[in-house]
């Protein structure tokens, strides 16, 4: 698996652990299916996430 955010990045970045931990779970779960950019970021229709910006996009267009 490529170099991406993990829970303590996501935490000293203003996440609360709860969600951090929720944001991973989530990347665990599609990164098979998932478009990761050289840099670490998914690519979306929305631009380009980190696994808790792809979390946060998710949960605030409430699909989760």
């Amino acid at each position: 698996m490529m170099k991406t955010q993990t829970v303590n990045d996501m935490v000293n970045g203003g996440a609360t652990k709860e969600e951090a931990e929720k944001a991973t779970r989530l990347f665990e779960m599609l990164y098979p299916c998932l478009k990761i950019n050289k840099n670490g970021l998914i690519s979306t229709t929305y631009g380009d996430k980190t696994p808790l910006g792809l979390y946060r996009t998710i949960r605030d267009n409430q699909f989760i």
